[in-house]
């Protein structure tokens, strides 16, 4: 059995587990007691607390994993967890318009590497040591604009989008500006929720052009009284 609990800081995985008294010691490396607890197994260990109780001749493992979260400005070491996260963030905008794709890892590196030469800045949702999330910022004229923001499916409702958007947010307030500008496909639903929900519901500004070569688009879109292929 898990359960999972989270807020601002620290993200909560508590495991428990029983298994019948067949001569157990109390602690959870006795011989014998390992079938109950390999799951427990963890990438963590200074984060591990363990206790076990004894209740009728069943022993309960209690294992709570402590992970730290924190937002953390792109460094060059974390380029291969950034280039598969904007990979997956390439497959979930194309599935919003119906194109079933696969990551792509070598035109993802190519994008990275675009925003780090225009110096965009790039910031990162960490837990623990793992890479959960990116934002990607782009500054013009002081005003900024997010290029991107994705968290991965495993670690979403965790906060983790909240908190690169109030790190956004931050260095937007920091040039002076009462704003941010999201760029959000129209039938992203989960996004435009969650910026409603932070008081955006202004729509500032649509994008228009030709189709591409050979492009055959699959949904309408209505803004106002106008309908475009999307």
């Amino acid at each position: 059995m898990r359960f999972f609990f989270t807020n601002k800081y620290l993200s909560f995985n508590i495991y428990i587990a029983t298994k019948s008294d067949g001569g157990c010691g109390e602690g959870v490396n006795t011989p014998g007691c390992e079938p109950g607890i390999r799951q427990f197994k963890s990438d963590h260990p200074p984060h591990l607390f363990t206790k076990s109780l004894r209740s009728s001749g069943i022993f309960f493992f209690i294992i709570i994993e402590v992970m730290k979260k924190q937002i953390v400005a792109y460094e060059e070491k974390y380029v291969n967890d950034v280039v598969k996260l904007i990979a997956n963030f390439r497959v979930t905008l194309n599935g919003f318009k119906g194109n079933k794709t696969e990551p792509n890892l070598e035109l993802t590196k190519e994008e990275l590497n675009d925003y780090l030469n225009a110096k965009y800045p790039i910031y990162l949702a960490k837990l623990d040591d793992k890479i959960v999330g990116y934002t990607v910022l782009r500054v013009e004229s002081e005003v900024v604009w997010v290029e991107s923001l994705y968290v991965s499916n495993e670690h979403r409702r965790e906060g983790f989008g909240s908190m690169l958007y109030e790190k956004a947010e931050e260095y937007s307030n920091n040039l002076g500006n009462d704003t941010l500008f999201y760029y959000v496909h129209p039938n992203n639903e989960t996004m435009i929720n969650f910026l409603k929900s932070k008081g955006y519901s202004v729509l500032n500004l649509i994008e228009i052009r030709k189709p591409f070569k050979g492009e055959k688009t699959k949904t309408k879109v209505k803004v106002g009284n106008n309908e475009f292929d999307y």
